[in-house]
């Protein structure tokens, strides 16, 4: 997605340095490969839009509920780029994710949303439980590759928990192909 409204309201240059920006998103879970990966996909594309319109994040905050569908809450805060800071908006390195947008979590939430005053995006990806399907699958895999009698195979899949280890331990050469991902480039780094 193109961020159209975000980039639209980020353009007019309304938010001052320290504001919050909070953008809520409806996401299903069992598109998560790794814990928190719609975080961390949609962190990318708001680091983007924000640079793009000279803003950076300073903290990040996640809070995720339950309202008739699953949600995500991205709070940001944001501050002005600078000469000194456009080199570092652009890289994939996600400093800023350590500091909090928000204060602790109010009394009497547990229960009911999923409170993260900061989110870590150089975390160690850890599989979700959707990556259960592509574990039956692997096998069948490895064995098509094997009967074909290749030493080298090209790989995309979410995340590379399943067939890239499988496939590592029995061939040459895995290549992976990433789509432009930065968040798994640098887990593949």
């Amino acid at each position: 997605s193109d961020w159209t409204h975000l980039n639209e309201l980020l353009a007019q240059q309304l938010l001052a340095p320290g504001a919050l920006l909070a953008v809520s998103i409806a996401y299903v879970s069992t598109a998560e490969i790794w814990l928190g990966s719609a975080v961390d996909w949609a962190l990318v594309g708001l680091r983007k839009a924000c640079a793009q319109h000279s803003y950076r994040i300073e903290g990040v905050s996640v809070i995720r509920f339950d309202a008739n569908n699953p949600r995500i809450v991205i709070v940001l805060r944001v501050g002005r780029l600078d000469a000194a800071t456009d080199a570092a908006a652009a890289g994939l390195a996600f400093p800023e994710t350590s500091t909090a947008a928000l204060g602790p979590a109010p009394a009497g939430v547990e229960g009911i949303l999923e409170y993260n005053r900061t989110w870590d995006m150089g975390r160690k990806k850890k599989p979700s439980l959707e990556v259960g399907r592509l574990r039956r699958l692997s096998p069948y895999i490895v064995d098509l590759v094997h009967a074909t009698g290749a030493q080298t195979a090209l790989v995309h899949e979410p995340g590379f928990f399943v067939t890239l280890p499988a496939l590592r331990h029995s061939l040459g050469r895995v290549t992976c192909c990433v789509c432009d991902d930065p968040i798994v480039v640098e887990e593949l780094g």
